[in-house]
């Protein structure tokens, strides 16, 4: 599975002049992480920032004795910046979104901004279903903010093998409720599954064309641009 993250940010410099200072901070084995640059274009780079982290690793053989071996644990972690909206892209973040953020930020002296987004999930997929002209099919919606009573608030999983956005609605009975994530089978191909979020994340079961990771950008872009 993977997974795609898509942020707002504010770069102080030119993608071509971020490039520039990533190779400046290029990593190598003298230096604890860095990043390598792997394709770069006036309006979009792609890169990776790898760490290295060491640590000491108590160990026991099989007749009891311990003894501390050293491990070496190298972490990459691969993003897209991009001079318009949406303007960093992660690839499988997940513990590196912090270190990711804090490097670029420094690499823009403190004066550029990463933000996440905030996404209306509905609208993404059916904008995707329209560009690429697919059939997709919900079977696992995850709602949040359905109010049951006063104070009394639930969040819901509703699985199926059909679209279970009707029996969601039929079981909020008019009250309010968002969407959080969906999850749908794209084409015939049970294996072709997309998940998307709130937070502007796209998770793949298996590797897709670029048409899709592109389509799911170009999205965001026009839904940001019509609000």
């Amino acid at each position: 599975m993977i997974r795609y993250r898509w942020y707002r940010a504010e770069w102080a410099v030119s993608v071509r002049t971020l490039s520039q200072r990533m190779k400046q901070r290029a990593y190598s084995n003298s230096v604890p992480d860095g990043f390598i640059v792997d394709r770069v274009r006036d309006s979009h780079l792609e890169a990776r920032l790898v760490e290295r982290l060491e640590y000491r690793e108590v160990v026991t053989d099989p007749f009891g004795e311990k003894f501390e071996a050293e491990r070496v644990e190298y972490r990459q972690h691969a993003f897209e910046a991009h001079a318009e909206f949406p303007q960093l892209m992660l690839v499988n973040p997940g513990r590196g979104v912090t270190i990711v953020a804090s490097r670029l930020v420094e690499l823009n002296q403190f004066a550029g901004t990463i933000s996440p987004l905030k996404v209306d999930v509905l609208e993404w997929l059916n904008r995707f279903q329209k560009a690429l002209r697919v059939n997709a099919l919900v079977n696992h919606v995850h709602a949040t903010g359905l109010e049951l009573d006063p104070g009394v608030v639930a969040s819901v999983d509703v699985r199926a093998d059909r679209d279970p956005r009707r029996s969601l609605a039929r079981v909020a009975n008019g009250r309010l409720y968002v969407v959080e994530r969906i999850q749908v089978q794209v084409g015939e191909n049970p294996t072709r599954k997309l998940w998307l979020s709130t937070d502007g994340t796209a998770r793949v079961e298996v590797e897709v064309s670029e048409d899709w990771i592109a389509a799911l950008r170009e999205i965001l872009i026009a839904i940001a641009r019509s609000q």
